[in-house]
């Protein structure tokens, strides 16, 4: 950072600041979440739960931390997003939200563009790059808590203790809100392999989500009958784009972690009892 500095602040491209120099700085920034969700990984905090606010990419304004045993979230005031979501277990740690990875201008400000859809963006009403208000609720505990508000809506973060997912309320009024999580189900094997399989419960208000068949790394909503439904999906660089609405009020959970592969023919005919297994009864349904 001190070599950019020196060497490229001359050009004037962008102002005061060179304009290259700018773009390199804004993205070299975003290094540090990862720095920290390594010591997290690692073993190195001293609570198993904690929640607080913290300028954890050194950019001159505050972000909300929030982590258990199992997750790790990174949370922006511009938009109240989670723009960076990481995992652990027994025996791997990934990220799987990195809405900072795709090459872009939008780092230098953390905002969101086609190429960084952060987690829990709120895109209709078109909130996403408005300034939120963020509260850390309960700091420590068995479970604990953040909130974020501006324009009459309030979605509450809730982590418990060995949970390997965000618990997501929404109050809204009476308005539907819509909200985008992009998803980078293990960012490191994406960078050499780019493949994501889908992770689909069959229907609007199951599961859906991305897996990184290499890895098992694993992000996903899942809805159930917590109020809101699915409503579309899309591609951006390194990350897939599921949005959710609900009205009024609505919970959701935001699971990070690994999963299984999905089943194939083979694996439910061999589940199947013995006098179900004739090819008939076996064929794969619509």
């Amino acid at each position: 950072m001190t070599n950019l500095h020196e060497t490229g602040w001359h050009d004037y491209l962008g102002g005061p600041l060179s304009g290259w120099e700018r773009q390199y700085s804004s993205h070299i920034k975003n290094a540090l979440p990862y720095a920290e969700a390594a010591r997290w990984a690692g073993g190195l905090y001293a609570n198993p739960t904690g929640c607080f606010l913290t300028d954890i990419d050194e950019d001159g304004s505050n972000e909300l931390v929030i982590y258990n045993e199992r997750v790790m979230g990174v949370f922006e005031s511009v938009g109240g997003r989670c723009t960076q979501l990481f995992a652990k277990g027994s025996d791997y740690s990934y990220s799987v939200v990195a809405s900072t990875t795709p090459t872009g201008p939008a780092p230098r400000a953390n905002y969101n563009d086609v190429n960084h859809i952060a987690a829990l963006s709120d895109v209709g009403p078109n909130y996403q790059n408005d300034l939120y208000s963020m509260h850390v609720d309960v700091a420590s505990g068995s479970t604990v808590q953040a909130s974020f508000t501006h324009a009459g809506v309030t979605k509450i973060v809730k982590l418990g203790s060995g949970q390997p997912y965000l618990d997501c309320i929404y109050k809204v009024g009476g308005a539907t809100q819509y909200v985008q999580s992009g998803f980078s189900p293990d960012v490191v094997d994406l960078l050499f392999n780019a493949h994501m399989d889908r992770i689909w419960g069959g229907g609007a208000t199951t599961y859906m989500g991305q897996r990184d068949p290499n890895t098992g790394a694993t992000a996903a909503y899942v809805l159930g009958g917590g109020g809101a439904a699915q409503n579309l999906n899309f591609q951006s660089t390194l990350s897939k784009v599921d949005e959710i609405h609900g009205t009024q009020k609505f919970e959701f959970y935001l699971y990070a972690g690994y999963s299984s592969a999905p089943d194939t023919l083979d694996t439910w005919r061999s589940s199947r009892p013995s006098r179900a297994r004739s090819p008939t009864s076996c064929r794969p349904r619509p």
